[in-house]
Formats: structure tokens, sequence, C-alpha cells
């Protein structure tokens, strides 16, 4: 979870200003933290309060609320803002910058939950599942010695 918010805060200059070189500064004066940010943070509390499909509706909202301008796309604000806690048919990346809190309880579960709501489609459950299987194979070297060969 540090590591993508981390990476979130790194890479928040070069989102629309891309580069193409190794050699940059990590933390510049004009890094900042972004929506993605938000919602990891959204889905540790989520979890926190027990996992559950409400849970994540009301953490994704509270925190969409708190940090208006973190650089949400317009439907999920939209979402955010709105009464309604249905999925909205997001085609965003946004299930995948938020899963990380999810390595913490080795659950599967939660790697769906979190890309369910407030967003939903095929695409999103089929990357949630790779996520979950580098996860879970990371966390299993943890534990393990491990030999690579490249």
């Amino acid at each position: 979870m540090l590591g993508a918010i981390i990476g979130d805060i790194v890479g928040s200059v070069y989102e629309w200003n891309n580069i193409k070189t190794k050699d940059f500064p990590l933390f510049r004066d004009d890094c900042f933290f972004t929506d993605d940010t938000v919602m990891t943070i959204a889905t540790a509390e989520a979890m926190m309060y027990g996992g559950e499909k409400n849970d994540f509706i009301a953490a994704y909202k509270k925190w969409g609320r708190l940090y208006p301008d973190a650089g949400y796309g317009s439907e999920f604000r939209r979402w955010v803002n709105s009464d309604g806690r249905k999925p909205y048919n997001s085609f965003g990346n946004g299930s995948a910058m938020r899963v990380s809190p999810c390595a913490w309880r080795l659950d599967c579960g939660f790697y769906a939950r979190t890309g369910a709501w407030p967003s939903n489609g095929w695409k999103k459950v089929k990357a949630l599942r790779t996520m979950r299987s580098a996860t879970s194979m990371i966390s299993f070297a943890r534990f393990t010695t491990v030999t690579l060969y490249f």
C-alpha cells in the first residue's frame, strides 16, 4: 500500500506529461497525491470496517467527498456525490489502482469487492484476478525461499 501511494505521488507530475527516461527526480516540489491515493486509503478503511459491499460504498463516497479535487473521472465524481449505491459501468482503471490494501488480508474476496463498486465489468474482474494471483505469489515468497531463474 505504501508503495502504491509513493508511486502515485511520484508519478503525479508525469501523468499528463510523460517522460521516456529512468533518470528523473522522485519527489519534485510539485508532486501531489491523486484520486488513486484517496481511494486506496478508502479501500483500507472499508476493509477495517468489515470489507462488505456497503463498507466499500460508504468509504468511497466518504473519502471522495473529503477530497473532491483529487482528480476523479466525471462519472466517478457524479457517483460519489449522488445518493446512488449501484455500479455505474466505469471503464477506468480505478479498481486496479486502489486494490493494494487487499494484500494485507490475503483474502481474495476483497479483490472482487474493490472492483465491483462503484464500477463493474468483466475486464476489471480479469484484471483483479491477475493482481490477486500476483499478490498471492509475492506473499507466498515472503514466507518461503524461492529461486527465480531469468
